[in-house]
């Protein structure tokens, strides 16, 4: 996001948390994160049948009050609320910073994506591109057994290391004389 987007976002993300901070305070077992230009609300931990219908209202209200503005709700898989600045995901990161090492002149080796979650899925759409597109060596992982965009799938955070530590490995004996 730009600088004046930054600066919207800035203004308008403390009306969605004090809607979140009730929403917080009156279902006992969430969690609300607040970051600089982005907020989530957490409640898996609270009873199933109240957190749905308290998620569903502060969805509903924060629609409300940020309508129009440079910020999104978004409910995700895991029972999470977002509000984050519209547009901007994972697969935009990915894209901005690569596109900002095209333009200093760096084509980079092989740009590598893993993720656990469905908001993953647009980085891994976003690194697919690069690739077939682009025709950038790239690769994407889903950590877990699901359904996913991903080219690849590993069970755990052990195997994403073993994976990165072979390509590491992998790189290093290409680049040795």
């Amino acid at each position: 996001i730009g600088v004046t987007d930054e600066q919207l976002v800035m203004e308008v993300l403390p009306r969605a948390v004090e809607i979140l901070e009730q929403f917080e305070e009156l279902t006992p077992g969430s969690l609300l994160i607040v970051r600089r230009t982005s907020a989530r609300w957490y409640y898996g931990e609270a009873d199933p049948e109240f957190a749905f219908v308290q998620a569903a209202d502060a969805k509903h209200q924060l629609e409300e009050s940020l309508a129009g503005s440079p910020l999104e709700v978004y409910m995700a898989p895991g029972n999470v609320l977002y509000v984050r600045p519209r547009g901007v995901n994972k697969g935009t990161c990915v894209e901005y910073v690569v596109e900002k090492l095209f333009a200093a002149g760096i084509n980079p080796d092989l740009v590598v994506a893993f993720g656990d979650d469905r908001a993953d899925e647009q980085m891994f759409s976003t690194v697919e591109t690069f690739r077939t597109v682009r025709g950038l060596s790239a690769l994407s992982c889903t950590v877990g057994r699901k359904s996913s965009n991903a080219q690849f799938a590993v069970d755990s955070v052990e195997d994403v290391l073993n994976a990165l530590q072979c390509l590491v490995l992998d790189h290093l004996s290409a680049s040795a004389p």
